[in-house]
């Protein structure tokens, strides 16, 4: 029987850059034999030595996630779409066009080492081959910028604090409130009262003390967004799109034609949630590579960041804009629309076919 197998975007390189592929099985196990029999690359991003999925690999059967189902032994049928989830997907190398990296960190991944306490805090990730050394390495280099601490800031600075990026800048003004703590997860009981930006650094060097945090309490204005970005260069601005003085997309715009080398050119992935489908649009006419909106999981974040660090556009100034060429997204993440969305209509769709099928056999 036939299903249709959803690729991940760090995965398909390894599967002539194809989205999506048809395999044959009768359970999950057997399309993915099926599925690396035909791409053999991809047989040890999937598969353990001894045959087992990866534990970062999860797989859904159209809507329902396999490994509360049977795992790979869980039955398809014909028509069914098998979507691949890895639950990290860093450290794929960023090559361009021509073998030329595409993104550049600000620090030489090859200046920098891991003692060992990080080799064991990392190991999980070092025995992965979409990370390895190399890459944990460059999650280690990595300087990221998150503007705000609330409600997506939370949990965003939780995993890139756990994953081992090196250096995360905060900048919030506002303090813990009681209301906070249902939604904003890096702050605690203990810190009512306090500014977000301590909570938030207190919080991240428990999890994980070797990171560097860099805090910026104030309100991001236009005035010191300067005096901010100046002085920090950073490979990736993660920023929400409703701010209390200026909005997200008015910083966007702002920093692509600031003139700030290299922050100017640095990729940007802007947080959105409850915004009209205008505001997404809006997003990327400031300049931004990508835009989330919410919900969003972990593994759907690292995918996007995944896709800027690869993003081998060149940059153009047309009229008012100035960003990545929108022209063409050569190896893009999955569609806006949210991926169970997705899932559903191919259901729908395979069977009102298998019905139609059924009535003409009649």
């Amino acid at each position: 029987m036939s299903v249709n197998i959803v690729i991940p975007t760090p995965m398909q390189r390894y599967a002539d850059n194809r989205e999506e592929i048809q395999a044959e099985g009768a359970t999950v196990d057997a399309a993915l034999a099926s599925l690396t029999e035909q791409f053999p690359d991809l047989k040890k991003h999937l598969f353990t030595e001894d045959g087992k999925i990866r534990n970062f690999v999860n797989v859904y059967v159209n809507d329902d996630d396999s490994r509360y189902t049977g795992g790979g032994a869980t039955a398809i049928k014909d028509g069914d779409t098998l979507t691949i989830v890895p639950s990290i997907a860093g450290g794929l190398d960023a090559v361009g066009h021509g073998g030329a990296p595409s993104f550049h960190l600000s620090v030489d991944p090859n200046s920098v080492e891991l003692d060992s306490e990080e080799i064991l805090r990392y190991s999980r990730h070092l025995i992965m081959p979409e990370v390895t050394m190399e890459g944990q390495k460059r999650l280690k280099a990595a300087k990221v910028l998150c503007v705000g601490t609330g409600g997506l800031g939370a949990p965003l600075t939780l995993y890139l604090a756990a994953a081992g990026v090196g250096t995360i800048g905060l900048v919030d003004f506002d303090v813990v409130d009681l209301t906070n703590l249902q939604r904003q997860i890096v702050h605690r009981q203990s810190s009512i009262g306090t500014p977000k930006i301590d909570s938030a650094e207190r919080t991240l060097k428990e999890l994980n003390p070797q990171v560097n945090i860099i805090k910026h309490e104030t309100m991001l204005t236009k005035d010191n967004a300067m005096e901010i970005l100046k002085d920090h260069p950073i490979d990736l601005l993660v920023v929400d799109t409703e701010m209390p003085e200026m909005d997200g997309y008015e910083l966007v715009r702002w920093l692509r034609r600031s003139g700030l080398d290299p922050n100017a050119f640095a990729p940007v992935i802007m947080t959105a949630t409850h915004v009209r489908r205008s505001r997404v649009t809006e997003a990327r006419d400031c300049g931004a590579n990508f835009v989330i909106t919410k919900p969003f999981s972990a593994a759907s974040l690292l995918e996007r960041i995944v896709f800027v660090a690869r993003d081998t556009r060149p940059f153009l100034e047309v009229g008012d804009y100035f960003g990545p060429d929108r022209r063409f997204r050569e190896g893009h993440p999955p569609a806006e629309e949210r991926r169970a969305d997705v899932i559903r209509k191919r259901r729908h769709e395979a069977e009102q076919a298998a019905a139609a099928g059924a009535e003409a056999g009649e």
